[in-house]
């Protein structure tokens, strides 16, 4: 596999990650949208505000000082959303160029999953 194929696939695995981590806190804050105080102590979301403070620190970094904190996480899962959304559109060109090279064979298939062997 190309390296360039493989950071793609590396960096839209981190980002859909890192999505999926933004959506479950973002889930977790509507549960416990009555009693948010409630929130602090529990250990799931805990977890995923741990696996998103890196994401919503860089946010911190490149946004002006106006830009509230709480503002933030949303900001950041937009930013990875439009990564996403451009690595995405990078897989397909690099398997555009090379459509037998590795991490392109639903592509090939045109999105078809193979048919299941049948047993004789």
């Amino acid at each position: 596999m190309p390296e360039s194929m493989l950071m793609v696939q590396i960096l839209k695995a981190l980002a859909e990650l890192a999505l999926m981590f933004f959506l479950a806190r973002g889930l977790l804050v509507l549960f416990f949208l009555p009693a948010p105080q409630k929130l602090e102590g529990n250990l799931i979301y805990g977890l995923f505000v741990k696996g998103t403070q890196p994401f919503v620190w860089f946010m911190r970094l490149i946004t002006p000082r106006f830009v509230l904190d709480r503002h933030l996480p949303y900001a950041a899962f937009a930013l990875l959303a439009v990564a996403w959304v451009g690595l995405s559109i990078g897989k397909l060109q690099l398997c555009g160029e090379n459509p037998q090279q590795r991490g392109c064979e639903a592509l090939a298939r045109g999105g078809q999953t193979p048919a299941p062997a049948v047993p004789r």
